[in-house]
């Protein structure tokens, strides 16, 4: 009778820390003699996500689906999905975000009070010797001064004149001047402006395998000699060109994030949900193109 991985979990010594998530699956794997390639197929996996599970190697896996390999994987051994998934937040708990900064006063806001009333001040000072100096003009300037003495002097006779008339002379209207028109300006050229030649896209070559991922998805690639040429996980957004001999045998961990191109022309996949996986193959040969 073998014993069940998680039944030694209970006389454990309280001083020892438990095992890992990974340890704790693969300890269960082990005890049930199960192969790792068999599990990965039963669940359509990739058999290196398996492999990075069972070594707690959570950072080379995309984040999104960990909890969900974690659990699938855990109920296909007969384990308690929420046990190990505890497991695995206690032994990787979640990295807290920064604290915020504390602002610190500057020096100009410090002594902003101090400056306001200086200024106040001086600005008080100003005025009053501003008032002080027009208050001393003005008693100055109205101050009362002892009037001249009156001179009196006696006008001289006048003469008698007689009108004399002043013939009145013709007054020419004005002549007005004729309006100058203003002299046309010519346009100065423009700087020539140069059209951008729009540039042709690159084609990918014959018998050329490309995947270009919309998502994280784990890839793998070998060729007909059985050659991997891709092993990696691809991030979204990235494109990834093989050559080879073909056909190709390709196993992709998120077909639904992946797409396919074989000589320039999309590459039907099987509708799965995102994270299952897919293999498929692809190409025979270069397919020759009309000159």
């Amino acid at each position: 009778m073998v014993e069940h991985p998680d039944s030694s979990r209970e006389g454990a010594d309280p001083l020892v820390p438990p095992p890992g998530p990974g340890e704790r699956l693969r300890r269960a794997r082990e005890a049930a003699g199960i192969e790792l390639g068999r599990v990965a197929a039963e669940l359509h996996l990739a058999p290196a996500i398996l492999e990075a599970l069972e070594r707690n190697d959570f950072g080379s896996l995309p984040p999104t689906y960990i909890q969900g390999y974690l659990r699938s994987y855990a109920k296909r051994l007969g384990l308690a999905a929420d046990s190990v998934l505890a497991d695995y937040h206690r032994s990787f708990p979640p990295e807290p975000p920064p604290a915020a900064p504390v602002p610190r006063p500057a020096p100009a806001e410090v002594g902003l009070g101090r400056t306001r009333r200086g200024l106040y001040v001086l600005l008080g000072v100003l005025a009053v010797a501003v008032f002080l100096t027009w208050w001393f003009r003005g008693r100055s300037l109205t101050a009362p001064s002892a009037p001249p003495a009156a001179v009196q002097v006696p006008a001289p006779p006048r003469a008698p004149t007689k009108p004399v008339r002043v013939p009145a002379l013709g007054r020419s209207p004005p002549v007005a001047s004729p309006p100058v028109a203003p002299s046309p300006v010519a346009p100065s050229p423009g700087p020539a402006v140069r059209t951008p030649s729009p540039r042709r896209a690159s084609a990918p070559s014959p018998g050329e395998l490309v995947l270009r991922c919309r998502g994280a998805s784990w890839v793998e690639v070998r060729d007909a000699s059985g050659r991997r040429l891709v092993y990696d996980l691809l991030h979204a957004g990235e494109v990834r060109r093989v050559s080879g001999t073909p056909p190709f045998r390709v196993l992709l961990g998120n077909a639904a994030a992946v797409r396919l191109e074989w000589d320039g022309r999309p590459v039907s996949l099987p509708h799965r949900p995102p994270g299952k996986v897919v293999q498929v193959t692809v190409g025979t040969a270069p397919t020759p193109r009309a000159p």
